[in-house]
C-alpha cells in the first residue's frame, strides 16, 4: 500500500498542505514540525512519488536514452557516459532498446514522453541505418 501526504497529515493530525510545506521545505513551517512530519514520513514508509512531483514542477530529471542495439563496445561505452553524466547531474535515466525497428523506435519515443521526461537522447549516426 502506498504512503500519501493524507496519511501522513492524519497520522500527525495536521493538515495534508502543512506535510506538504514541510516536505518542500518552506519557511511557513517551523522546524519542529518538520522534522515531526519527517519523521512519520519515515516510519510510515512514505516515498515520493516522483510524478506527482513532476508534474507541479515542470521537471522530472528523468531523462530517456534509445539506443537502437548493445551490440558493440562502442555504443556500451556511449550509453554508460550518457548515464553517469545525468547521474552526476542528480537525474535518473531510462534506457529503450529498439533492435533498429522503426516502429519500436517511434514507440519508444511515445512511451517516453508520456512518462514526462525531461529530455531524449537518441544514438544513432544516421537514422535507420
Amino acid at each position: 500500500m502506498t504512503v500519501t501526504i493524507e496519511d501522513i497529515a492524519r497520522h500527525i493530525g495536521v493538515h495534508p498542505s502543512t506535510v506538504s510545506r514541510a516536505m518542500n521545505g518552506s519557511p511557513r513551517v517551523s522546524e519542529s514540525r518538520r522534522q515531526q512530519v519527517l519523521a512519520a514520513a519515515e516510519s510510515l514508509g512514505y516515498r515520493a512519488n516522483i510524478m506527482s512531483r513532476g508534474l507541479l514542477g515542470k521537471r522530472t530529471d528523468t531523462f530517456g536514452i534509445i539506443a537502437p542495439k548493445l551490440d558493440d563496445l562502442h555504443a556500451i561505452s556511449l550509453i554508460n557516459a550518457q548515464e553517469a553524466f545525468f547521474r552526476e547531474m542528480g537525474c535518473v535515466t531510462i534506457l529503450t532498446i529498439t533492435n533498429c525497428e522503426e516502429q519500436a523506435e517511434l514507440k519508444a519515443i511515445d512511451n517516453l514522453i508520456s512518462r514526462a521526461v525531461d529530455g531524449l537522447v537518441m544514438n544513432y549516426v544516421s537514422m535507420y541505418a
